[in-house]
């Protein structure tokens, strides 16, 4: 009974060993038969079917599925030099598990993008190369490791639930269009697209570790999340698209000439900043998008075009840097917290210089994007709101900001050097002014440290320290101080411009002051006027450590007075103080006539004219006297005086 039990199961093994042998098909390889369907090129001799397991590992192997659908349950491909499979026209190939190895290439070029090309069910492994014009793949579960991935110009779409890239790169060629319905983790490969358009729109997770992404004149869209480690993203003329993106660790971004949008999140807590430069356009298209920078990160952008929606929040010791142009044609709010740091910093073109102003004309900005491919919109700028919270800081240096709403909540510095103002509002604890500050139509809400030169249009609702200068003696300015202003240092001064009877500088400080500086005066010949006078200083209650050192400058010649009725060697002028009810002080500047210096050259002239008139009297009497006498002993004479035209050039 055990001996009949042995033998049948010996029976039973060897029939299944003998099925199981004849469900594999080995790719023969004969010279000049390539077809797939043709049984002699299999061995055993036979065309495939669902239950084949297909083995093509001969060197040189060459494999053409072009006439039909081919179904098998596995595929071994696996070579060790120059193997080809090709599927194109009317043919397909599904697998539930496939393997293509070594020197293998898996050649792919249909039209069809509704019937897969090529499928894989249940999981497969490529460690070769693809090269895929068009078509459609399905490969579920399917790792790409040490592959090489060739797009060129076609349409190509591979749909997968999940699907892992190692080591592996991709290169997408001019013309390529495709579409990856995958969520995908990629490690220590890359992406190359030029001129190609490709899109990944699965609506789920997808992560990116250690990798390269280029995109040049390309296009890139995707609907899922990405999240991105140590990866360095580049974009040049590019269009590229994310619904959330989040960089970490040491992952970089650089855009260039190029349109970036988000539709919720774009965030970074990378050590690498994050940068767009020359006229990329950034867009977010909800209300409650952000655009987040936090933990030491860096967001930098030159000469940059802002269509955000959303808000821009910047928070735990991360800077955002604006340089150049930056032009928002939405309002833009950006909110400062934790130590963080806003900057505006010159430009400095590598080539051919762009004035740095932010928030320029849309005009402007549309003239000097010669090399971007965005279009730039021509509706006016729109208002920019910073919201700067705890030791938030704001830092601008040589530029120009319009339509500014800044209002800083905490304790963090906030200062402006070399800048220009307009249209915008400020509101601060504190505010440090360095080089020259211009105001246009601005209200600083701040207790003031000028160190530099406040010249311009604008109100001051705050004290001032000043150990620069307040108003120039070259712009007229309209300066409004609702506070004090104080100054123990002996170098600081109050500029003031009377160019002419209509235009000549006002400064008005509403509370104390305590000045040891120098009051400049400049006075233009167009003010020249007599009986002329101007109130160009306003403050209250004069003191012993007001306005006392006053200096006239008139023509470029400069000469020092006192600080009442100062007399100047050049022009006739009074400088007054006029005290009114409520002990407010007045400074004006009165002009008693014409230069002297012009009034004793005129004198001059008059005195040398007068000389030579009774030099020429005197000798026309003499001349006629002796031609009485001479009368009639000599030929009559006629003697001409020589004409004189004398034109005078007064200089001042």
């Amino acid at each position: 009974m055990t001996s009949f039990n042995q033998s049948a199961l010996l029976v039973i093994l060897l029939t299944t060993a003998t099925l199981v042998a004849a469900d594999t098909l080995t790719w023969v390889n004969n010279p000049n038969h390539y077809n797939y369907f043709e049984s002699t090129n299999w061995n055993p001799s036979a065309v495939p079917s669902t239950d084949s397991s297909l083995q093509i590992t001969n060197p040189n192997s060459y494999v053409l599925l072009s006439t039909a659908a081919s179904s098998v349950s596995s595929l071994l491909f696996n070579t060790t030099s120059n193997g080809t499979l090709v599927i194109k026209t009317s043919g397909s190939l599904s697998a539930q598990s496939a393997q293509i190895l070594g020197a293998s290439t898996l050649f792919v070029d249909k039209s069809s993008q509704t019937t897969p090309a090529f499928s894989v069910a249940q999981g497969g492994s490529m460690s070769s190369n693809l090269f895929f014009k068009s078509g459609l793949m399905n490969v579920n579960n399917f790792q790409f490791s040490n592959a090489q991935l060739q797009f060129p110009s076609g349409q190509q779409t591979i749909n997968s639930n999940f699907l892992t890239l190692s080591n592996s790169k991709i290169t997408q060629s001019s013309g390529s269009t495709c579409s990856l319905g995958v969520s995908a983790r990629i490690i220590s490969s890359s992406i190359d697209s030029q001129y190609a358009t490709l899109t990944n729109n699965n609506n789920v997770t997808s992560t990116i570790h250690s990798s390269n992404l280029t995109f040049l004149g390309s296009t890139y869209t995707t609907t899922s999340y990405y999240l991105m480690e140590n990866v360095a993203f580049t974009a040049k003329l590019s269009n590229v698209a994310f619904d959330t993106i989040s960089l970490v660790q040491s992952a970089s971004f650089s855009a260039e000439s190029s349109l970036v949008s988000f539709n919720k999140v774009f965030s970074t807590i990378s050590s690498n900043r994050v940068s767009l430069r020359n006229f990329c356009l950034l867009t977010s298209s909800a209300t409650s998008s952000s655009l987040v920078g936090g933990f030491n990160s860096t967001i930098y952008l030159e000469n940059v075009i802002l269509a955000l929606k959303g808000k821009v929040v910047i928070r735990d010791n991360a800077n955002i840097i604006f340089s150049g142009l930056v032009l928002p044609i939405l309002p833009l709010n950006i909110k400062v917290y934790d130590n963080a740091k806003i900057k505006f910093q010159p430009y400095s073109p590598p080539v051919q210089p762009i004035r740095h102003n932010l928030y320029a004309s849309a005009a402007e900005a549309g003239a000097n994007t010669t090399q971007s491919n965005i279009t730039v919109p021509t509706n006016a700028t729109s208002p920019l709101s910073i919201e700067l919270n705890g030791n938030a800081q704001l830092h601008v240096e040589n530029n120009q900001l319009q339509n500014l709403n800044l209002v800083n909540s905490g304790t963090g510095l906030i200062s402006f050097s070399n800048s220009n103002v307009t249209n915008s509002t400020i509101s601060t604890p504190n505010l440090v002014v360095s080089g020259t500050f211009k105001m246009n139509q601005s209200r600083i809400n701040a207790d003031v440290n000028n160190q530099g030169d406040i010249i311009g249009n604008g109100v001051l609702n705050g004290d001032v320290i000043n150990s620069g200068s307040v108003g120039s003696i070259y712009t007229t300015d309209k300066i409004q101080v609702n506070g004090a202003l104080t100054s123990g240092d002996s170098s600081s001064s109050v500029g003031i411009l009377i160019e002419s009877v209509n235009s000549y500088s006002q400064i008005n400080i509403t509370e104390l002051v305590n000045f040891t500086g120098t009051v400049y005066i400049r006075i233009n010949q167009g003010a020249i006027v007599p009986n002329a006078i101007y109130n160009v200083l306003y403050y209250k209650n004069k003191t012993d450590s007001d306005f006392n050192n006053i200096t006239i400058v008139y023509g470029g010649a400069n000469s020092t007075g006192g600080n009442t009725n100062t007399a100047n060697s050049n022009i006739a002028y009074s400088v007054k103080y006029v005290v009114d009810g409520d002990q407010q002080v007045v400074m004006t500047v009165q002009m008693h006539g014409e230069p002297a210096k012009q009034s004793v050259m005129i004198y001059s002239v008059v005195a040398a004219g007068c000389l030579v008139l009774v030099a020429t009297i005197v000798a026309t009497a003499f001349l006629v006297i002796r031609r009485q006498r001479n009368k009639k002993l000599m030929t009559p004479t006629t003697v001409d005086s020589p004409s004189t035209n004398t034109e005078l050039t007064i200089i001042n």
